[in-house]
Parts: structure tokens; C-alpha cells; sequence
């Protein structure tokens, strides 16, 4: 009896044992899975820290060039840039004296999303110049850009997504456009990360390589207000008056227009009639509308013809090959 009360004693206890154990080895899973995912994270707010600061720095290294530049007439607000997925740098204000104009950008705003196949990008802000003290005298401009940059290309190309919405004064503007980069440098790499590489160890500058080596895919741009002509001119009055003391009236757009719009004609008939006089003839009849029938919207669409001219296209950005490589459609309505 006592016997196999002690075997009892001893299955009971071995049962007992082997869930412990399986718990235990749950629980040691967890904790390292736990363990894991904080390092991650840690890993992750550490770089994103890291790039919000030297972007941060970057920023405000470009703004004391400016300052030291302009000395007195040129004022800001330090960026200050953070976040963790989404970086975001904002300022409250950059001013610029020149002259008689101030131009203050006020509330400016920018973030960058990160991800494996692309960069989102957003900027913001408002924008005044102040062409005399009085407050009816101060031109406004609000903005707010979109851009889906693609870091992975299979065409060897970066291609930016850019979407634009903007208020100056009363006239409201919409742009939306996809742009490509492409030159040598795009050709020898197949992605964004690798363009990255190649102009840091070659310390080239990219803003000048963006800007050299742009070609448009499809652009539509559409200008509208009440009355576009009215706001038209309430603008150019006010450019007029500060630049030269002068006050412009329709009439006196209307004459001037009318007095370019003669001579192109005249110098038409000299050369005849080809693709390039087409793409001005288009443009005429949408300022035109505007000009005499205050159409209330103009709007530009650009498709390039073929992408295989892409290629050919850098290395004529200077010429003027706009009608020879696209498709180019000016329109103002009611």
C-alpha cells in the first residue's frame, strides 16, 4: 500500500511537471519576441531621430548661409524637424527685404514618409509680399504640394508624382505632373538608392542634376477665378505700381496684348506655318479667351508623344523641342 502510494505520489508529480515546462517555454518566446520587437522599434526611432536631425541641421545650415549673405534683410524663424515614421520639419517664418518688397513665407511645412519603394512628400505654407505698407497692397500666395517619389525603378528613371494646389489673391491654380530624371547617371543605376550613392561619392549637386536632367511625362495645370482677366489685372496693377509708379489698366493690357499678338503675326507670315507656330497659335486662342471674353479658367495638358524619346530629349532641354516631343493642349472657358 505504501508503495504504490509513493508511485502515485511520483505520476502525479511528473504530470504536474510537464505543463510547467510548456508554460515556461511560451513564456520564453514571448519575452524574446517582446525583446525583439523593442529593439526594433528602438532601432528605428534612433535612425529616424538621427535623420530628422540631420535634416534638421541641414536646413538650418542653409538659412544661416542666407543670413550671412544678407545680413539685415534677411530674417528666420529656426526649422525644427521630428516625428518617428513621418518626419516633419515647420517654421514659423523666413522673411526677405529687397528694396521696397518684403517676401515672408510664414507657417512653412514639410514631411517625408520613407518606405521601401518610395518617398512621400508634402509642403505647405503661406506666402506675402508686401509691395507698400498698406495691407491692399500685399500679394498672398497659399500652397500645398503632394509628391510620390519612386526610390525603385525598373526603368532606371526617379519619378516624381507632384501634385500642387495653391490661392494667389483670388485666383485659385492646380497642377499635377509626373516628372523623370534621366541622363547617364539614371542609366548606370536601376534604382533611387543607388542614384543616391553614386552623386555622394561623386559630391554631385542634386539640385542642379534635378533640374538639368528633367524630362515631363504628362503635366495638367488648370488657373481659375470669378473673373479671371479682373484678377489678372488687380495683380499686374499692383507689380506695376511698385516697380515703376504706374497704374495699368485693362485697356492697357488689352492694347499691349493686342500689339504683340501683331507682331507675331507679321513675323508668322515671314517663316510660314510649322509645328512651333501651331503650339503658339494654340496658345494665343486660350489667352484670348481670357484676354476679351474674361473666360473665368485657362488650362495646359502636356503628354509626352512617345517615352521611348525620352532619351533624346537630355541634352535638348535648352533647345526649343517642346512641340517636337509633346502634345500640347492651351484652353480657357466659362
Amino acid at each position: 500500500m505504501d508503495n504504490s502510494s509513493v508511485v502515485d505520489n511520483n505520476e502525479n508529480s511528473f504530470k504536474e511537471e510537464k505543463p510547467k515546462r510548456k508554460f515556461s517555454k511560451k513564456i520564453l518566446i514571448i519575452s524574446s519576441l517582446i525583446t525583439i520587437l523593442i529593439i526594433a522599434v528602438a532601432v528605428f526611432f534612433i535612425i529616424s531621430t538621427k535623420y530628422s536631425r540631420m535634416m534638421e541641421s541641414y536646413l538650418n545650415a542653409e538659412l544661416s548661409k542666407l543670413a550671412a549673405d544678407f545680413g539685415d534683410d534677411f530674417n528666420y524663424n529656426q526649422f525644427k524637424c521630428s516625428g518617428f515614421k513621418t518626419i516633419t520639419c515647420s517654421s514659423d517664418f523666413i522673411e526677405l527685404y529687397s528694396m521696397k518688397q518684403k517676401f515672408l513665407v510664414k507657417n512653412i511645412s514639410f514631411s517625408a514618409s520613407p518606405s521601401l519603394n518610395t518617398l512621400k512628400a508634402a509642403v505647405n505654407g503661406n506666402i506675402e509680399v508686401s509691395l507698400d505698407s498698406k495691407e491692399s497692397d500685399i500679394i498672398k500666395l497659399d500652397f500645398n504640394c503632394l509628391d510620390n517619389m519612386t526610390l525603385l525603378s525598373e526603368r532606371a528613371m526617379l519619378a516624381n508624382n507632384i501634385v500642387c494646389n495653391s490661392n494667389l489673391n483670388n485666383i485659385n491654380s492646380y497642377q499635377h505632373s509626373v516628372i523623370y530624371l534621366k541622363d547617364d547617371l539614371y542609366k548606370r543605376n536601376s534604382s533611387m538608392l543607388g542614384i543616391i550613392k553614386e552623386i555622394t561619392d561623386k559630391k554631385v549637386d542634386f539640385i542642379e542634376q534635378y533640374f538639368n536632367s528633367s524630362v515631363i511625362e504628362s503635366a495638367y495645370n488648370k488657373i481659375e477665378s470669378p473673373a479671371l482677366m479682373d484678377d489678372i489685372t488687380a495683380l499686374i496693377q499692383l507689380i506695376a505700381k511698385s516697380l515703376a509708379d504706374t497704374n495699368l489698366t485693362k485697356d492697357d493690357i488689352i492694347s499691349f496684348y493686342d500689339a504683340l499678338k501683331t507682331d507675331y503675326n507679321t513675323t508668322k507670315e515671314f517663316y510660314g506655318s510649322n509645328e512651333y507656330t501651331a503650339f503658339v497659335d494654340n496658345f494665343i486662342n486660350a489667352l484670348d479667351g481670357v484676354i476679351y471674353d474674361n473666360s473665368n479658367s485657362v488650362s495646359l495638358s502636356v503628354v509626352l508623344k512617345d517615352k521611348d524619346n525620352i532619351d533624346n530629349i537630355v541634352g535638348e532641354i535648352d533647345k526649343f523641342m517642346l512641340p517636337k516631343y509633346y502634345d500640347i493642349k492651351f484652353e480657357s472657358s466659362k
